[in-house]
C-alpha cells in the first residue's frame, strides 16, 4: 500500500540481512520481476514474466549493478530462463547473456519463504556471503 518494496516482516528480515553484510537499503536497487501485483496475489505467470523481461534487462543495462541477486524463482526464471529448477541454481553465480560476463546473477530464496521455513536461512546466508565477497568493502 505504501509503494515501498519489502515492508513488514520481510522488510525487517531484509534490513537484518543487509546490516549483517554491512549494507543498507540506500545502496541497493530493488526491482520486482513484475512491477504490478498480480490479481489475487498469485505468482506471476510465464506470460507476465515474458512481457516484463525486456524492461528488466534494459534497467540492468542502464544501471550496471555490481551484482544481481534474485530473491525467489520468478525473477530468476525471468532473467535466466534456466533449463533446471531454480532451486538447483542457488549458490552458483550465473551470467545474463545480454550483459556479458559481468555483473553476475545469484539466485537465492525469497524472504517470504525464509520466514516460513527458517531452516533455509543457512542456504540463503551462504548465498549472501558469496554476494558480500564480490562487493567492494563497506565504507
Amino acid at each position: 500500500r505504501s509503494g515501498r518494496l519489502l515492508e513488514g516482516r520481510e522488510g525487517v528480515l531484509l534490513d537484518n540481512i543487509l546490516a549483517a553484510l554491512g549494507l543498507s537499503r540506500e545502496e541497493i536497487l530493488f526491482a520486482r520481476a513484475v512491477p504490478w501485483r498480480p490479481a489475487g496475489a498469485r505468482v506471476p505467470t510465464k506470460a507476465d514474466l515474458a512481457a516484463c523481461r525486456p524492461f528488466a534487462v534494459r534497467l540492468l543495462q542502464l544501471t550496471r549493478p555490481e551484482a544481481i541477486v534474485c530473491l525467489g524463482s520468478p525473477l530468476a526464471e525471468m532473467l535466466l530462463a534456466p533449463s533446471e529448477p531454480v532451486k538447483k541454481l542457488q549458490g552458483r553465480w550465473q551470467a545474463l547473456p545480454e550483459l556479458g560476463p559481468e555483473p553476475r546473477v545469484l539466485p537465492t530464496y525469497d524472504l517470504e519463504r525464509l520466514l516460513k521455513m527458517p531452516s533455509l536461512k543457512a542456504y540463503a546466508w551462504r548465498d549472501l556471503r558469496m554476494l558480500r565477497a564480490v562487493l567492494p568493502a563497506p565504507r
